[in-house]
């Protein structure tokens, strides 16, 4: 992509909250995925692009019951393209973004902690950081997961569609 995508989230873990460990990476998880994928971005055709978030559980955390994420997406332009403008009357409309904590069929670098339970939401605000910007805001939730340290767990899924609206 030809944006910079920067993710600062939080792990929810009994009341306590830590950034660190947390992953960004294109097609699966930390070392399985990409740290990089690029395309020109204008193209309403080809096969869509999913950004996975992982984490590694901080010591002392035993348990998971959710995540807040924000991704800043920024470009070089002094406009946000409209290829990257995904909302009501945009260009991209209200469905080329999914998000999902659903990771039970085609990915398998890191461990689930939803197990098919839970739910996620996403909010997409153009303009957030400036006028060549937009934020990307996550938060799912589950019951609660026990954690281990030093392995990598899954922590939402968002698939970027290329088709146009």
């Amino acid at each position: 992509m030809a944006s910079t995508a920067l993710l600062m989230g939080q792990l929810w873990a009994g009341g306590i909250a830590s950034a660190e460990g947390i992953n960004l990476s294109w097609n699966d998880c930390g070392a399985h995925g990409a740290d990089v994928d690029s395309d020109a971005c204008t193209s309403n055709i080809g096969t869509a692009f999913v950004l996975i978030g992982s984490f590694f559980p901080p010591p002392g955390i035993i348990e998971f019951i959710g995540m807040n994420a924000e991704i800043e997406i920024r470009t070089q332009s002094t406009t946000l393209p409209d290829w990257w403008k995904h909302g009501s009357a945009t260009c991209r409309g209200t469905t080329a973004l999914s998000p999902s904590i659903d990771f039970s069929s085609e990915l398998f670098g890191c461990i689930d902690p939803y197990s098919g339970q839970g739910g996620i939401a996403l909010t997409y605000s153009i303009g957030f950081y400036g006028p060549n910007s937009a934020r990307l805001s996550l938060h799912a939730d589950t019951a609660p997961v026990e954690l281990t340290e030093g392995l990598e767990f899954y922590a939402f899924k968002v698939t970027l569609s290329r088709t146009r609206v």
